[in-house]
């Protein structure tokens, strides 16, 4: 049986939000490598989502917005220190948002190919000064 486990490679695999965050349970994980295979339909939800990753960065679901800015307990911190989810257009400034307050341990976020716009970028770069953002 393994005990560790540090790198999740995804890339080019069909992934939902369902899909991944089963892989939750990996406490060991540290990077994760997601990337849409070109023939994906984003339009039918078998996809990556701020929802997801916003649940499989953290220990609890944000089911209502007010609650994200609520939640600031001990487990709801990332220990994610690599995240790339390469051309996932469901990925938007609110997963910046979450990532900016949850991931403290970041260190590298690839988010090409997203929905995410230049402000926002601009400042989870302020907020999250030492994490390498890819876009």
């Amino acid at each position: 049986m393994m005990k560790y486990f540090y790198t999740l490679d995804l890339r080019f695999t069909p992934v939902s939000d369902r899909i991944l965050v089963v892989f939750k349970r990996l406490t060991t994980l540290k990077h994760i490598l997601l990337e849409s295979p070109e023939y994906m339909n984003h339009n039918r939800g078998v996809t990556i989502s701020d929802l997801g990753l916003a649940e499989f960065c953290t220990t609890f679901t944000f089911r209502y917005p007010f609650m994200q800015d609520l939640f600031r307990g001990p487990g709801s911190r990332c220990s994610i220190e690599t995240l790339y989810v390469r051309n996932y257009p469901k990925v938007t400034d609110s997963f910046l948002k979450i990532a900016a307050r949850i991931s403290p341990r970041l260190e590298s976020l690839d988010i090409t190919g997203s929905r995410c716009t230049l402000a926002e970028i601009e400042n989870f770069k302020a907020k999250s000064p030492g994490t390498k953002v890819i876009c």
